[in-house]
């Protein structure tokens, strides 16, 4: 019985993870190959991206989440995009909008505070209030705004984000595409030849062929207009292929008029578009074949990553690695109340197999943006929590006392929590801060500092379980106690040296970049203050000024030091490395300080009061 808890836990492990998110449309409507639609690449935010990618991003930014829920019924990202781009007068019906300030909501007259969601149509007849009142707010500093104010400049910049992403390739409110084109291309052609047989005498035209070029030129304006607001370009360059210079819509039909060609993909979009307003599959298929045909002739490698970005949208690597260690953590607990020995098995299968989801996602990312690691905040709590597991393991593969397996648990989930909220502010495979656009030292400075980071938090927490295990249970044994303090030691050793190296390499890039070693920049500082602390705390080892309540207590302290230097840093506005600001997350900081200390505070208490020493 025991014995089948394991491989219960293998098989859910396998199953979990191939349990691929399916798209709802291909779900509704199979001859419709939405996905294939989803895998064409356009290039939005400066990077080339699968529309499946600009999908999520965009309904995350106004929704906050990746599927809209209508009628019951869940809609993808990707269909939802597909409607708001050919059907706009539609998705305007959609409840995308979030609103969860109640202010707010009496604003647009929204009595019911248990809504949540509202649809473009509901706002239109309060948009020149949220437009006057977000005037008025822009004037106030940023700082100095109110929770209200914050969410109406917010809710005014979604809505126009929403208008742009219309349109984006047509004039939203376009009913055929093909016929507009079309029309459009003939009333040039007619331009052309009134132009010739008058020799630009446009006197000599008659009043219809005035109307003509009166209409070329709404449309021309229209088109214009396309461009303006675009926020995606789908028409790669002709001639240098690896060029980033990529055209909207709008550009590539105004520029036929000097070059007398429209882009290939032009009419292919026309006919997708129209095909999928009509309801006609194997048009639809067909033009989406000859779309990424076009795109594989040029460039495979596009394409292939293209394929790989969709692939790793619809894996959902991170949120599976969530579950799985919020699993672990839960066998762990039960484990201590009963069937120790199969379940101990069971979650460390579990958490190795947690750990491997955790790299393919990882190796993902490395992959699709070419980059190591870590190039943002989203991606270093991924490799903290990463490294942090990693660390876990090979703790438990040599002490086998399964407090490394319960500490990557804990911290594996901690981290990609907050990965997972990072990730609401857009695109996570965002563009390169310039600061950071080097692969050389993004391979060497950034990955071996976080590294730094993640082993002190390791350590940490290695003195959170010794002291709240100490102070409320008698099963912290003697040698067990000696098993903790062997496991912090090592991992502070480990933690200064990729720190105080990770610091130095710092300084040599700053060299290079801004033309000075050392600024007093406040990443800087924190960085140092982490090399700074864990050398204290050896140092304080040796020379017997704290012994191993005091070495864990210490460790614990570099939590507050840890966290301050990777999130607090870029709260402060200031300085060469503010890039990453989150305002939102300061409560959560001073919270997890807060806590720290609290920590610290019990572990002082005399240890004859701890329920470990009662016993003895």
């Amino acid at each position: 019985m025991k014995n089948k808890l394991v491989i219960i836990s293998i098989l859910f492990m396998l199953g979990f993870f191939l349990l691929f998110r399916i798209s709802p449309t291909d779900m509704k409507s199979p001859s419709l190959t939405v996905k294939k639609f989803a895998t064409i690449p356009v290039l939005h935010n400066g990077r080339i991206k699968p529309l499946d990618s600009v999908a999520r991003n965009t309904l995350i930014l106004i929704q906050g989440k990746q599927t809209i829920k209508l009628n019951n019924i869940k809609i993808s990202a990707i269909e939802w995009l597909l409607t708001v781009l050919t059907q706009s007068e539609k998705a305007d019906d959609y409840p995308v909008f979030l609103i969860n300030n109640p202010e707010v909501k009496m604003l647009l007259g929204i009595f019911d505070l248990q809504k949540k969601t509202v649809s473009f149509n509901d706002l239109v007849p309060h948009f020149e209030t949220i437009s006057n009142q977000t005037n008025s707010i822009r004037k106030i500093d940023e700082q100095l705004r109110s929770p209200y104010q914050k969410e109406v400049i917010n809710l005014y910049d979604r809505i126009m984000l929403y208008h742009r992403l219309k349109n984006s390739y047509f004039i939203e409110g376009t009913h055929s595409f093909s016929k507009n084109l079309l029309s459009f291309e003939e009333k040039i052609q007619e331009m052309r030849q009134f132009i010739k047989e008058t020799n630009h005498q446009f006197d000599t035209l008659s009043e219809e062929q005035k109307k003509k070029i009166a209409s070329i030129d709404t449309t021309m304006q229209q088109y214009n207009y396309v461009d303006e607001m675009s926020i995606i370009k789908p028409l790669p360059p002709l001639e240098n292929i690896l060029s980033q210079d990529w055209n909207s819509m709008g550009f590539g039909v105004t520029e036929y008029i000097p070059t007398y060609n429209f882009h290939p993909l032009i009419q292919l979009y026309t006919l997708t578009f129209d095909a999928n307003v009509h309801n006609q599959p194997k048009i639809f298929n067909q033009s989406i074949d000859r779309i990424l045909a076009f795109h594989q002739s040029r460039s495979p490698r596009i394409i292939n990553l293209a394929k790989a970005e969709v692939l790793f949208n619809e894996a959902q690597f991170f949120f599976k690695s969530i579950v799985l260690y919020l699993l672990v953590f839960l066998l762990l607990c039960v484990s201590w109340l009963r069937w120790p020995t199969p379940l101990i098995k069971a979650g460390l299968f579990l958490l190795i197999f947690s750990f491997g989801i955790h790299s393919l996602g990882l190796i993902f990312r490395i992959v699709l943006q070419g980059r190591p690691p870590v190039t943002n905040l989203y991606s270093s709590a991924i490799f903290i929590g990463w490294i942090t597991v990693g660390l876990g393991i090979i703790l438990e593969k040599f002490y086998k006392n399964r407090i490394g397996i319960f500490i990557s648990s804990i911290l594996g989930f901690a981290t990609l929590i907050i990965a997972h909220h990072l990730s609401l502010s857009g695109d996570t495979l965002e563009m390169m801060q310039a600061v950071l656009d080097s692969n050389f030292w993004l391979s060497t400075h950034v990955v071996t500092v976080t590294i730094g980071y993640s082993s002190t938090f390791v350590a940490g927490f290695i003195g959170l379980f010794y002291v709240f295990r100490g102070l409320l249970s008698s099963s912290l044994t003697q040698a067990q106690q000696k098993d903790l303090y062997r496991m912090a030691y090592g991992i502070v050793c480990f933690s200064l040296l990729f720190s105080f190296i990770g610091t130095v390499l710092g300084g040599i890039w700053a060299d290079q970049s801004w033309g000075r070693f050392w600024g007093w920049d406040p990443k800087e500082n924190g960085a140092l203050l982490i090399v700074i602390w864990n050398a204290i705390i050896l140092h304080a080892r040796l020379s017997g000024l704290i012994r191993a309540r005091g070495f864990m207590l210490c460790a614990i302290f570099g939590n507050n030091l840890t966290s301050f230097s990777w999130f607090g840093v870029n709260m402060l506005g200031v300085g060469l490395h503010s890039y990453g600001f989150m305002d939102k997350a300061l409560f959560w900081l001073l919270l997890f300080i807060f806590s720290q200390l609290t920590a610290i505070g019990l572990g002082l208490i005399p240890k004859k009061y701890w329920r470990s020493e009662l016993i003895k």
